[in-house]
């Protein structure tokens, strides 16, 4: 069994190492696979969605040994929460582990339904674009047309009901 400084060491070391993923996927999402570069450009055969998708899971790793390490400086934090809204003597103030635990699984539940919550109400307001992509409005566009006929069916400028 490790020892809690060296796990504490370890979980420090993961925690900026996930940090400096984070800061270095979203850098090259930013400026080197920048919005709309799509599948026009890679970088070492990764797309702007694969680099997202590793941005994604760098986030729910750093998250989980975030928690690790709250957990393991648990007692630290209610203590000093606890003095900094403390008023009158500067005596360290008792939290019984009980109160401390049913604290923290209250933060976390808080932080999940926030984070559900954002979620949720960012997806019901989401809009269409009113951009059409797929191989049909593709080929459409595409063919020479001199006929000044109007087009029946779907058509990139002139879509059908």
């Amino acid at each position: 069994m490790l020892k809690r400084n060296t796990l504490n060491f370890l979980l420090d070391v993961a925690l900026a190492l996930a940090m400096l993923g984070l800061l270095g996927t979203g850098l090259v999402m930013r400026f080197v696979l920048p919005p709309g570069s799509g599948r026009q450009r890679l970088l070492w055969g990764w797309g702007r969605h694969d680099w997202g998708d590793l941005h994604y899971w760098l986030v729910l790793f750093f998250l989980l040994v975030l928690i690790v390490h709250l957990a393991m400086h648990w007692r630290w934090a209610c203590v000093t929460t606890a003095k900094l809204f403390r008023r009158g003597s500067g005596a360290t103030p008792k939290l019984k582990p009980l109160a401390g635990n049913l604290i923290g699984v209250a933060v976390l539940l808080v932080i999940t339904g926030l984070s559900y919550g954002f979620v949720r109400f960012a997806n019901q307001q989401t809009t269409a674009t009113g951009h059409s992509t797929g191989s049909q409005v593709q080929s459409q566009t595409h063919e020479p047309n001199h006929d000044t006929r109007p087009r029946m069916g779907r058509h990139r400028n002139n879509p059908a009901p």
